[in-house]
């Protein structure tokens, strides 16, 4: 698209080049030099063209819906930075997919969609009214770094529609800012980084646990080799990897998290995002 949207541009400057080659010659009369030869016509420079203006970036995105009816609350966040006018709308739509997902069918405006999922929430299943608070569901897709052409996400989730304890959620989302698509972890780590990746990764866990060297790293991962590796959440200072409750232990266990800083997790990775 980018190619088809220069093509008019380019016209353009070869016609103008085209009209300035068949102006017609000057007729001044040329000097004379010595011993009645002619003297040389001065040299002119032609005019350096200017540069083309690359289009400046959409606007960043940040939009809120946030309500309580009917025994629920829902929140729901959107923030995108300034992205290059290719890809703001794309990502744009994509993003709102992801916050919504499960949720509705995303409509034209925030308000329109949030409305559909909080309808969603309401008629799946109704607040009892001895509940002293309302249910909630909390959502938020927010960009954590963005440059060299990828853009790193994270959607955050926080809700309670009755049982034992409130569930949350947080996972990560690298886009190739471009191509417009969502890298997999084989495009982010190469698979030939990644088993020097998962012991660092394991042993940073042992250190926060306090766990010896050897034997299980918890309950459900029964060896270093067995962990597995989330999609990292990039930031301006490095990268975090989260692993949610259920994932590698019991919910009991809470979340796990280990953040690596620039210097140390860039070489693994497929891309310089700094």
């Amino acid at each position: 698209m980018r190619l088809i949207a220069c093509c008019p541009l380019l016209v353009l400057v070869l016609t103008a080049c085209g009209e300035r080659a068949a102006a017609p010659a000057t007729t001044a009369a040329t000097p004379a030099g010595p011993a009645g030869t002619a003297a040389a016509a001065p040299e002119t420079t032609p005019a350096a063209a200017s540069p083309a203006t690359p289009p400046a970036p959409a606007d960043p995105v940040d939009e809120r819906f946030s309500e309580t009816r009917d025994g629920w609350r829902a929140d729901f966040t959107l923030r995108l930075p300034a992205l290059p006018q290719h890809a703001a709308k794309g990502v744009h739509r994509a993003c709102t997919a992801w916050l919504f997902q499960g949720l509705a069918t995303p409509r034209a405006t925030m308000a329109e969609s949030g409305e559909a999922a909080l309808a969603a929430l309401i008629g799946d299943g109704a607040r009892p009214t001895s509940a002293p608070d309302p249910w909630y569901c909390e959502r938020a897709v927010v960009a954590t770094h963005f440059a060299r052409g990828w853009l790193a996400l994270r959607r955050s989730e926080t809700s309670f529609a009755g049982g034992a304890h409130p569930n949350t959620r947080v996972e990560a989302l690298i886009v190739d800012s471009e191509a417009v698509r969502a890298l997999t972890l084989d495009e982010v780590v190469p698979p030939d980084r990644q088993s020097e990746l998962r012991l660092i990764l394991a042993r940073e866990l042992r250190h926060i646990r306090g766990l010896p060297a050897d034997g299980p790293l918890t309950s459900e991962v029964a060896s270093d080799a067995d962990l597995p590796i989330p999609l990292p959440l990039l930031t301006d200072e490095g990268a975090r990897f989260v692993w949610n409750p259920y994932e590698i232990a019991p919910y009991s266990d809470g979340a796990f998290e280990v953040a690596l800083p620039q210097a140390q997790v860039r070489n693994f990775l497929a891309n310089d995002p700094w």
